[in-house]
């Protein structure tokens, strides 16, 4: 099931851009943003919400270890 959620994107005036998924749980967000990233170029930091371990509705526990 697909989930609800939006991406805000901030161009900042040094040329950096934020990337910003907001309303997904679990690696949903990563998801949502990987056209993104990839039309931009290279991700330089990525930093993982709260959100990110919220456990589903199953039980299972949706994080991507790495």
């Amino acid at each position: 099931m697909a989930q609800k959620g939006s991406v805000e994107i901030v161009c900042h005036p040094d040329g950096s851009v934020t990337v910003t998924p907001t309303g997904y749980t679990g690696p949903a967000c990563e998801q949502a943003t990987k056209e993104i990233e990839e039309a931009l170029g290279k991700v330089t930091k990525r930093e993982k919400t709260p959100a990110y371990s919220i456990v589903d509705k199953t039980g299972a526990k949706q994080q991507i270890r790495r």
